[in-house]
């Protein structure tokens, strides 16, 4: 690990083009919730009842909350790579599937009406451009952290926290992709400056 505190103290600076795109564009899980949203003809306690709709738009909440994650970390780490994205989706699917997710399709089940409550909310927030980045990027943060305390009674974020931090699978993943990123770096270098 030792390597890897080293790499991020070295600074490099790469444009992280897809990263920064993605910021800008709504997310395609939101766009997904936002259509389900705007094609309801009926109040959520009556689209409650239908549990096909209750069950996609759960699959897409977790999506977009499962893809959250992935996104700050790969952000954190300046990783921009859609291979390491998948693998680390895949990851955290699993690290996250007994507990955390389970915890969610529980509270759904004994409650429905409460994924188009959490649905809304993400949609309302994402949609909503008027903030720089930098801004929208805290808010979504807030966002997600308030879904898991307020609707999902999920207090133990310094849990989380520490499952990703001490995941070992995460751990090489993300060393891993920060090694290849180095040496494509380390390539490119003599391009930019040949001497």
């Amino acid at each position: 690990m030792k390597i890897l505190y080293f790499y991020l103290e070295l600074g490099l600076i790469i444009q992280f083009s897809r990263i920064q795109k993605a910021m800008s564009e709504l997310n395609p899980y939101t766009r997904a919730i936002g259509t389900v949203l705007e094609k309801l003809n009926r109040s959520f306690g009556e689209a409650a009842q239908d549990g096909a709709l209750v069950q996609f738009l759960s699959n897409m909440v977790q999506g977009r909350m499962l893809d959250h994650l992935v996104h700050r970390i790969s952000l954190y780490y300046q990783i921009d790579d859609s291979q390491f994205e998948k693998e680390l989706t895949m990851i955290l699917v699993e690290v996250f599937s007994d507990e955390l997710f389970s915890q969610f399709r529980r509270k759904v089940e004994e409650k429905p009406i409460i994924v188009f409550h959490i649905a809304q909310r993400i949609h309302d927030t994402e949609k909503n451009e008027e903030f720089s980045e930098e801004h929208s990027e805290k808010r979504s943060n807030r966002l997600y952290l308030t879904i898991l305390r307020q609707y999902l009674q999920y207090h133990h974020i310094d849990e989380v926290i520490e499952t990703l931090n001490s995941n070992l699978q995460i751990q090489q993943l993300i060393y891993l992709a920060l090694i290849k990123k180095y040496l494509l770096w380390r390539l490119a270098l003599p391009i930019q400056n040949p001497q």
